[in-house]
């Protein structure tokens, strides 16, 4: 008798931890992250944005803290609407319920970036760090694409395309002068005045302008 209890004993609690084993996963003690992203602020003067998505753990925690290592500090903001103004405050506490969501989202809850080192801007990512009021720490990648040294996001340097330059080409014209036909006679003119004696004197005046006096006999011979 005793002994038949005994097998049913065991066999409640072989079948107690088979039925354990075989039952689905627990849910997450801690809380976790995802979807991390990051809003770049191209002046290296204005503070960046993180945000992403908490899923609550098997118990409630509270954020207490949080720092980056790309950054000067960060702090916890949250951005509501009042009297139709969007108004953003600093929060020094952020309760996560347990097995709940809670979004760090444009217009509502996120991480302020104060100071973002060159370092971090050119290497395109950093770690966030959240503490939590029971002693635990959450770190969070957050990348985005690198940054330029003046902030922007680094791209080629499109190449500067240079005018043509056109150099005017020295135009000589030489005149030569106009050749002479061989053995051309040069074209006269012929005048008359009146001679001394009373006669006609007959003058010619060549091309260049020379003029002479000319004899019947030999303008006869010339014609």
């Amino acid at each position: 008798m005793h002994h038949r209890n005994f097998l049913v004993a065991l066999l409640t609690l072989l079948a107690a931890l088979f039925l354990g084993g075989c039952s689905g996963p627990t849910a997450p003690t801690h809380i976790s992250a995802q979807g991390a992203s990051v809003r770049v602020n191209p002046n290296v003067d204005a503070p960046w944005a993180a945000y992403f998505t908490l899923k609550g753990g098997s118990e409630t925690l509270t954020i207490t803290g949080v720092t980056v290592d790309g950054a000067g500090h960060a702090e916890l903001h949250e951005s509501r609407m009042e009297g139709g103004v969007a108004q953003m405050a600093a929060l020094a506490r952020i309760s996560i319920p347990a097995g709940e969501d809670v979004i760090f989202r444009p217009g509502g809850k996120h991480v302020m970036l104060f100071d973002v080192t060159p370092a971090a801007r050119t290497a395109g990512q950093m770690t966030l760090t959240l503490s939590f009021d029971d002693g635990s720490t959450l770190p969070i990648l957050l990348a985005f694409a690198p940054q330029a040294a003046t902030g922007e996001t680094a791209a080629p340097a499109a190449a500067a395309v240079a005018p043509p330059v056109t150099t005017p080409i020295p135009i000589s014209v030489a005149t030569q002068p106009a050749a002479s036909a061989p053995n051309a006679v040069p074209n006269r003119a012929h005048v008359e005045r009146v001679a001394p004696s009373g006669g006609p004197l007959k003058m010619q005046i060549d091309r260049d302008g020379t003029a002479h006096e000319v004899d019947g006999a030999h303008e006869n011979h010339q014609h």
